[in-house]
């Protein structure tokens, strides 16, 4: 049974983005609301866009509602509840391309996801990301991300990842891209893969990675099994102060105004993403740069 309307709120989005737990999605439905709103997506379902008859549709659905369920009387909170999720859905045709015919999956400050494509293949996004994709995936296959994350790509599946930067297409293998402001740089764990960047293309094996420096790609190796943020940890090797805290900002809500006598500071190191002074010490310590954190997640640099 359901504690408090927040509490269905809450339970009510997570299932609108696929996001509950097998214990959430079974309170859900033992609370005997979730029948109502698949009622209502389900009818939203057969709707041609853009052309909608908003009120000619809520008193449609209300009429089809009753006939289905005369026996049963429905709280006015559950009709709240089927109307809201009704004008988000419709928030999300005018604010994206839900609707339309692709599925983006976005992420928020500190979280990831774990999402799997119509073809198998597994994406684990990072903080602050985004994948985007049609839903015809086996005539249209590509993914447009924003951000970073991890394909574990099925075997005797290929498809192209586009990015801003540069694209990626793969066979069978795991790899990791990460497209965030001007950086672009792909690492191969497992299989081949294809690096294209303007009339560059370098194909990837396992153990190599490339970035892209002033237009041209670079390769590299590496010996780490999977992405250390995965491990929930951020690794650096003569990285930009500026660039370590950019990334410590995808996982904490902090305010840094970061003084120019340190913007040219290298970092070697790593940070945690579960412990804020953990993850602030580890950065500053060692570059022997003192700072005082107040109550309001700001730093002042002494």
């Amino acid at each position: 049974m359901m504690k408090d309307d927040q509490e269905y709120s809450d339970l009510l989005a997570k299932w609108l983005k696929e996001d509950l737990s097998e214990e959430e999605q079974l309170r859900l439905e033992q609370s005997g609301n979730l029948d109502d709103l698949k009622i209502v997506i389900e009818d939203i379902a057969t709707w041609s866009l853009p052309e909608i008859d908003i009120e000619q549709k809520l008193s449609t659905l209300k009429r089809e509602h009753l006939q289905k369920r005369e026996t049963r009387v429905v709280s006015l909170r559950v009709w709240m509840s089927i109307a809201a999720s009704f004008l988000l859905l419709i928030g999300f045709y005018f604010g994206s391309e839900w609707l339309t015919g692709d599925r983006t999956i976005e992420t928020a400050l500190g979280e990831q996801i774990d999402h799997e494509l119509p073809d198998g293949s597994l994406v684990k996004i990072d903080a602050l990301s985004s994948i985007s994709y049609a839903s015809d995936w086996d005539n249209e296959r590509k993914l447009k991300l924003t951000g970073r994350a991890f394909f574990d790509v099925s075997k005797g599946h290929v498809f192209t990842v586009k990015t801003s930067l540069g694209e990626v297409q793969v066979l069978g293998t795991e790899f990791e891209v990460a497209a965030i402001e001007e950086r672009f740089e792909v690492s191969c764990f497992e299989g081949r893969v294809q690096v294209l960047a303007g009339d560059q293309s370098e194909i990837l094996t396992v153990g190599e990675a490339i970035n892209l420096e002033e237009g041209v790609l670079v390769r590299f190796t590496f010996q780490n099994t999977q992405p250390h943020w995965l491990k929930g940890f951020s690794q650096f090797e003569n990285a930009p102060l500026s660039d370590v805290l950019t990334e410590l900002k995808k996982y904490y809500e902090i305010e840094i105004h970061l003084p120019d006598k340190y913007i040219n500071h290298q970092f070697s190191g790593r940070f945690p993403h579960n412990d804020l002074k953990l993850a602030l010490r580890s950065i500053f310590d060692p570059l022997e740069i003192s700072f005082t954190l107040t109550t309001e997640n700001e730093m002042i640099f002494d």
